[in-house]
C-alpha cells in the first residue's frame, strides 16, 4: 500500500473543499403596499456579496486567505409585477434585493432566520416585496443653549424597521441605546451638537406621524417633546430640534 506524504494529502484535501460556481434563479412579485396590485415597469436591484477563499501561507491561514467579491445586478418587474435574476454564485453568498427611485420598502419586517439553508430563507424573505411612494423626514438637532459634557438628546424617528438597540455618538462610537426602551433610536451626547438626518417613511399608508425627543442633563430629564405632523408622498418635511 502507498502511503500518502503529508504535502500530498494536503493538496488532495484543497481539491475536495475546492469551491464551485452553481447558478441560482432569484424570483419574487412586486405589491403595492395599500392597494395590493402588482407594480409593473419597477427597476429591481439585487447586491451580492460572496465569500472565497485562495491559497497562502498554511500557517498564517490553514484555512486559505478571504476573498470578498461584490457585484449589483439590475432588473425590471413584468406588467405582472415579477422580477427575475439569474446570477452565479460561488463560495458563501448572500445578497439582498432593493428598488431604485426611492420607493419604500415594508418587506424587511418580515422575520427570516440567518441559520440552515441561508440563500432559501432570503428567497423567501424576497419572495413578495410591498413597496410605495416614500415621504421624507429631515431633522436638523443642535444645541444652541448652555452645553454641558453630560447633556443628551434622544429623538425617535417615526418609522423604526424593528428596534433600533444602538446609534451614532458624537465621539465617533457606538452607545447601546437598550436602557431607553423602544421610544428613543438616536441618542447624541456631548458638547457642539450639530447633526442632520433624514427618516424616510411609507408615504402612502400613513400620513400622520409623531416625532418625539427628550433632553437629559447626566441622568436628569430637562425636557420632553412631542409633536404630530402630517405627511404627504414625496413631500420632504424638515424639522429642527434646538435644546
Amino acid at each position: 500500500m502507498k502511503i500518502l506524504t503529508p504535502l500530498l494529502l494536503v493538496a488532495l484535501l484543497c481539491a475536495c473543499k475546492k469551491e464551485k460556481n452553481r447558478t441560482e434563479e432569484i424570483t419574487g412579485i412586486l405589491l403595492h403596499t395599500k392597494t395590493g396590485a402588482p407594480v409593473a415597469g419597477q427597476e429591481v436591484k439585487m447586491f451580492l456579496t460572496t465569500s472565497t477563499t485562495k491559497p497562502g501561507d498554511p500557517i498564517e491561514f490553514p484555512t486559505g486567505i478571504p476573498v470578498n467579491t461584490y457585484s449589483i445586478h439590475t432588473t425590471t418587474s413584468d406588467a405582472a409585477g415579477k422580477y427575475r435574476f439569474t446570477v452565479e454564485m460561488v463560495g458563501e453568498t448572500h445578497f439582498w434585493i432593493y428598488v431604485k427611485d426611492g420607493m419604500h420598502i415594508n418587506t424587511y419586517q418580515k422575520g427570516v432566520s440567518t441559520f440552515g439553508d441561508y440563500i432559501s430563507n432570503l428567497k423567501q424573505l424576497f419572495d413578495t416585496i410591498h413597496v410605495e411612494q416614500p415621504a421624507f423626514i429631515k431633522y436638523t438637532i443642535r444645541n444652541t443653549n448652555d452645553q454641558f459634557d453630560n447633556d443628551t438628546i434622544l429623538v425617535r424617528t417615526p418609522y423604526m424597521r424593528g428596534t433600533v438597540k444602538k446609534s451614532p455618538y458624537s465621539g465617533g462610537g457606538w452607545i447601546d441605546m437598550t436602557p431607553f426602551g423602544p421610544d428613543y433610536n438616536w441618542l447624541l451626547a456631548g458638547k457642539d451638537i450639530n447633526f442632520v438626518l433624514t427618516d424616510t417613511i411609507p408615504g402612502e399608508s400613513l400620513s400622520d406621524v409623531d416625532i418625539k425627543w427628550c433632553y437629559m442633563r447626566g441622568k436628569d430629564t430637562i425636557s420632553t417633546h412631542s409633536k404630530t405632523v402630517t405627511i404627504s408622498p414625496r413631500q420632504l418635511l424638515e424639522h429642527t430640534i434646538e435644546y
